[in-house]
């Protein structure tokens, strides 16, 4: 299934700064501290040296993704989906905090992924139903 590209972009303004942002959101395993539908956060590391989270939502679903990269001093981790509820291939998602302001920061969440016509549309609001919660958590903890 080679399909279409598909991005998604979330984006929220925040009233703190980006080092107290990135702070509970910057490690890989941070979810379960900030997003509202993540129950539990894992990781596994493979003998390779790969790094692989397994998330636990509070509904019981499973979600692996694999680390890609993990920019600490530019606070930016990216991810691939390896397993979970979305059919969808080629699957990238980048998760990070910039500064914008005095005392203000933007959290960025860029997805994107391949899913044929015919389940584009299903994915890409399984997409937004996994992301939007965890943004709009932030605006309500950080101020927006």
């Amino acid at each position: 299934m080679h399909g279409r590209l598909h991005r998604l972009a979330f984006r929220a303004e925040l009233g703190a700064d980006a080092a107290a942002v990135w702070a509970l959101i910057g490690a890989f395993d941070s979810l379960p501290r900030w997003h509202p539908l993540v129950a539990e956060c894992t990781l596994e590391r493979g003998t390779d040296g790969t790094i692989v989270r397994r998330t636990r939502l509070h509904d019981g679903t499973l979600i692996r993704n694999g680390l890609v990269a993990h920019d600490e001093a530019g606070r930016s981790y990216t991810y691939d989906y390896v397993e979970g509820p979305l059919t969808v291939e080629n699957y990238r998602a980048t998760l990070s905090v910039g500064d914008a302001g005095t005392g203000r920061s933007r959290v960025e969440w860029i997805s994107e992924f391949e899913a044929d016509a015919g389940a584009a549309d299903v994915m890409r609001a399984k997409v937004e139903s996994l992301i939007a919660p965890g943004v709009a958590n932030l605006k309500k903890v950080f101020g927006d």
